[in-house]
């Protein structure tokens, strides 16, 4: 475990590395801040007209229900407020959460805040950020735009994070002296703005954190309760920050981890699947639930004042395709201003209920390709709309 115990406000100080129990006793007299690697927390953004907080935490899980592989009750939301009704939102499972609490409070550690690392990696505007350590990445693409990666996955990362983006932007390295990764060969002399050398990265994140102070994931059930005398002492600089990075490695949180990694890899497979079907022309699949918001945004910025969008389509038609118990959508396609969607029905009069329900929501709704396979109904739809 990577740490690091600050010396002034400004996070000076000398970085170590041991096991976690041998910060008991500094720990207990200290401010602890943890960072939890990127890998562990989905950044999402949601629009909710929530009237105050309380409002906004709850409706929160319900807004992002659908963004996410699993029930909403297994993840806890920490919420960061934004302007124009929008919020900010770090996505954690909560069991994995709970038990980094629990073997911390174990030691007689009690956190004052749990923060993402990628949110500690510096941003400077118009620029894009790559932190390489020696065994895993983060690159940050946005003040809430992150992805957290094995080192060996660089390459196809790097790829990944430009595909679908119309405008470039450069790149700003910080790769630690214990990682080789060779990066002049894979990021343009052009695109490289900036490339530095750290000796580690936890005197980054820590100079980051104290300068910005982000978002901390102990809200809500999690939060950590102060008395008076928590009070006063928040009134004086943070003396020590022990830092927590790799925690999953840790003996303590390998309690049915097996399980969570057999759980993750198939919700990821599934989302895999899902991005594919919606993107046939992606050739890297990365992470794709980033690469996913990512296309949608393209789709969102392409789509001009006139004529609607493949967003505005989804959502003008999504209530109608699930309304239809008896239809299955298997595949849907998006090019040239038209959504093409496979289907699988039990009788024709099933698809012609969901054709003329598009056409009362002002759908051009056209069935091709209609085929009888083992007692249900293949076709193909194709939706425009009167204005496309």
């Amino acid at each position: 475990m990577d740490w690091l115990r600050a010396t002034s406000p400004l996070a000076e100080g000398v970085p170590g590395r041991s096991a976690l129990s041998d910060l008991e006793e500094p720990a207990r007299e200290s401010r602890v801040v943890i960072l939890v690697p990127s890998t562990c927390v989905t950044l999402l953004e949601a629009k909710i007209p929530a009237r105050n907080r309380g409002q906004l935490l709850r409706a929160v899980p319900y807004a992002l229900e659908e963004e996410l592989a699993g029930d909403i009750e297994t993840f806890h939301f920490s919420v960061k407020p934004d302007r124009d009704g929008r919020a900010n939102v770090a996505v954690i499972e909560r069991d994995w959460l709970q038990r980094l609490l629990a073997m911390l409070e174990d030691l007689g550690i009690s956190p004052s805040a749990v923060v993402p690392e990628s949110l500690c990696l510096p941003l400077d505007e118009g620029e894009w950020t790559l932190l390489v350590d020696a065994d895993r990445c983060t690159v940050r693409t946005g003040p809430w735009e992150a992805l957290g990666f094995d080192a060996g996955d660089l390459s196809e990362v790097l790829v990944a994070v430009e595909e679908g983006v119309e405008s470039r932007r450069a790149w700003h390295v910080y790769e630690s002296s214990s990682a080789a990764t060779g990066i002049d060969a894979l990021v343009p002399p052009e695109r490289l703005a900036r490339h530095e050398r750290i000796d580690d990265a936890i005197s980054l994140l820590a100079r980051q954190y104290f300068s910005h102070r982000t978002l901390n994931l102990l809200q809500g059930e999690f939060a950590v309760r102060h008395g008076w005398q928590d009070a006063l002492s928040r009134w004086r600089y943070a003396a020590a920050l022990a830092v927590l990075i790799g925690v999953a490695h840790l003996g303590g949180m390998a309690v049915d981890n097996r399980q969570l990694v057999l759980e993750r890899d198939a919700a990821r497979a599934e989302m895999v699947e899902l991005y594919r079907a919606t993107f046939p022309d992606a050739v890297r699949v990365i992470d794709p639930a980033v690469q996913m918001r990512s296309r949608l945004q393209a789709l969102r910025d392409q789509q001009g004042a006139g004529g609607a969008g493949f967003l505005d389509m989804l959502d003008g038609s999504a209530r109608l395709l699930m309304a239809e118990d008896n239809v299955e959508v298997r595949l849907l396609r998006y090019r040239d201003g038209r959504l093409e969607l496979d289907l699988r029905a039990g009788s024709i009069e099933q698809l012609e209920s969901l054709q003329r329900s598009l056409q009362e929501k002002a759908f051009v709704a056209e069935l091709r390709s209609v085929r009888n396979e083992g007692g249900s109904y293949l076709a193909r739809m194709l939706l425009t709309t009167g204005t496309s």
